[in-house]
């Protein structure tokens, strides 16, 4: 730590090739629940502040220094306050390659519905059920550009554990998860995982492929030795896979594929589908349908509720001086009853902030143990945002 400090002050305060971009945010989310909370310390209403920084601070021509502090104050869940780096890093730039070194957030990933093969940051379940955000994973990662596709090495010293609600979060299982990781054999906080994903572009298709060794984000949740709490277990994996995008005329085919083993049972799993264009115009809104569908090789017994689910859901960009868009849709599981309706409305306020609008039902079935965690906690977000 002495040394990463060391050299994170050196470049501060080397001299500058340039100006230093900076950009700042400033969100304020209240949250609220149409039932009261299942658990004691459960509220019905939910506050949070919180702010996003970055800078980009050019050291020569080549090298640049890229700082990106996140942080949040949750009023109501201890685990929801954050202050975290989404990126700390020190990149090289050469005419056909890269290297970059530090902290930083990759995406990975085609679908709408589920996030499958994103796999490289760790999830915050806290801030969204979505599962969309993610914490800065420690890197070394070189990148080589050829004519038409890329090749991306990833060396990932440390492991990030999953955060979850506290006792008192809502959205949450029964059971809490507790902070109490347990590493299996191989496995460790030092974990030094390695990735390889190569991307190329064939024509109208978006495809990417690639390899994991290390511990498997997902952990698996088992009850402590008095059933009070759930335990996170950690394990490693090899996982291999890819996503591709097919671009026709007015339809986007989507793809992402998933092969884990080294757990307790190697596995598939799959999210396919697409987005079609009903309407485009520049003068009009822009309306699409969304169709895909989620697999789990271990249905039920997978650790995911999208394991046979189906996702229905209409986009709507209103081209209109608010950038106002919303997405509404459903997820249907196929082997029950059960559903998660959801929907997400953004439009710009002013010119320098933004107002999300996000709504959510569980309706979970009778035989559904996952879900049946949820039968209370259907709600709504607002969120706003301020940019400068």
């Amino acid at each position: 730590m002495k040394g990463s400090l060391t050299l994170l002050f050196s470049l501060l305060t080397a001299p500058l090739c340039g100006a230093v971009e900076q950009e700042y945010e400033l969100l304020l989310q209240y949250r609220g629940f149409t039932h009261s909370g299942q658990f004691e310390g459960q509220d019905q209403n939910q506050f949070l502040a919180g702010f996003d920084a970055k800078w980009i601070v050019p050291l020569t021509d080549n090298q640049e220094l890229v700082i990106n502090p996140v942080g949040r104050v949750d009023s109501m869940d201890d685990n929801r306050s954050q202050l975290d780096f989404s990126a700390l890093y020190w990149i090289y730039f050469a005419e056909n390659w890269q290297l970059k070194a530090g902290i930083d957030t990759v995406f990975w990933g085609v679908a709408e519905s589920n996030h499958l093969v994103n796999i490289i940051n760790q999830i915050d379940t806290t801030y969204d059920f979505d599962m969309e955000t993610r914490f800065g994973q420690p890197m070394v990662s070189a990148s080589y550009l050829f004519d038409a596709s890329s090749l991306t090495v990833m060396y990932l010293p440390f492991f990030r554990p999953r955060n979850y609600p506290s006792p008192d979060g809502r959205i949450r299982t029964s059971l809490p998860v507790v902070d109490d990781e347990i590493y299996l054999a191989g496995a460790s906080e030092t974990s030094n995982d390695i990735a390889v994903r190569w991307s190329t572009i064939i024509d109208n298709l978006d495809l990417n492929l690639f390899g994991f060794h290390g511990i498997n984000r997902a952990p698996s949740l088992v009850p402590n030795a008095d059933f009070t709490a759930l335990v996170p277990q950690y394990s490693k994996a090899n996982q291999f896979g890819f996503d591709a995008q097919l671009t026709l005329e007015n339809t986007l085919l989507k793809a992402e594929y998933l092969y884990t083993n080294g757990l307790s049972q190697d596995f598939s799993a799959a999210v396919a589908g697409l987005e079609y264009t009903l309407v485009s115009g520049f003068d009009s809104p822009e309306v699409s349908a969304v169709l895909e569908y989620n697999w789990d090789e271990r249905g039920k017994d997978a650790d995911t509720a999208l394991n046979r689910d189906l996702f229905l859901a209409t986009r709507v960009g209103f081209n209109n001086a608010s950038s106002s868009e919303l997405l509404a849709g459903v997820y249907l599981d196929t082997s029950n009853s059960g559903q998660i309706w959801r929907a997400e409305y953004s439009q710009r306020v002013g010119e320098q902030s933004t107002l999300e609008v996000v709504g959510w039902i569980f309706n979970p079935d009778s035989a559904d143990i996952q879900l049946q965690d949820l039968a209370r906690e259907d709600g709504l977000s607002l969120t706003f945002h301020y940019y400068f």
